[in-house]
């Protein structure tokens, strides 16, 4: 595991706010509850994405192509906290048996810290960080831990391509029509 670093983030808070704030489409036809359609909103690609930048010893959570800096990502919650959502998760709903763990870290960490959920598709969040914590709650027999759960539109500044944020707007947007025709397909018929 890296070692933080806690550098000054080289973008500002205001660049990561816009960000963060693409237009939408109008795909919202259909007569979704609030909840539901705040979650299924597709993504237009922001023609001036910047990738969040990586320095030396950064840590990064790579899944495909799509590669998140951890280590901004942390600077950014521990900076705005209250712009989060905080929930509490059982500890089973989290493990998703991550087979790559350094095993003299896992009795090292810290089990106050919320672990990190990232939006992946409407409504379906996936640990991004806090596998080690994870394990330590399972091996410790502890049912629930604290959870910071970012939507789409909080964790895609973290990528750190624009290639991969490119695809990610292509990726999410695609979820969101099947997630949309889902939910039209599940309706009673009308009369």
């Amino acid at each position: 595991m890296h070692e933080r670093n806690r550098h000054k983030p080289q973008w500002t808070k205001s660049a990561l706010d816009d960000r963060d704030n693409s237009q939408l489409n109008d795909w919202s036809a259909l007569s979704i509850s609030h909840r539901d359609n705040a979650m299924m909103q597709p993504l237009r690609a922001d023609p001036s994405f910047t990738p969040c930048p990586v320095v030396h010893d950064d840590e990064l959570f790579p899944n495909g192509i799509f590669v998140f800096n951890i280590s901004r990502m942390l600077e950014y919650l521990e900076n705005r906290p209250t712009d989060v959502e905080l929930v509490e998760m059982a500890v089973c709903d989290l493990d998703q048996g991550f087979s790559v763990l350094n095993e003299s870290h896992v009795d090292s960490v810290d089990l106050s810290r919320p672990v990190v959920l990232a939006e992946i598709s409407p409504g379906q969040y996936n640990l991004i960080d806090g596998h080690h914590r994870v394990a330590k709650a399972l091996r410790h027999g502890l049912t629930a831990l604290h959870a910071y759960r970012l939507t789409v539109r909080q964790h895609i500044g973290f990528l750190i391509s624009k290639e991969a944020y490119l695809v990610y707007v292509e990726y999410w947007n695609g979820k969101v029509k099947q997630a949309i025709k889902v939910k039209k397909s599940a309706r009673p018929p009308t009369i």
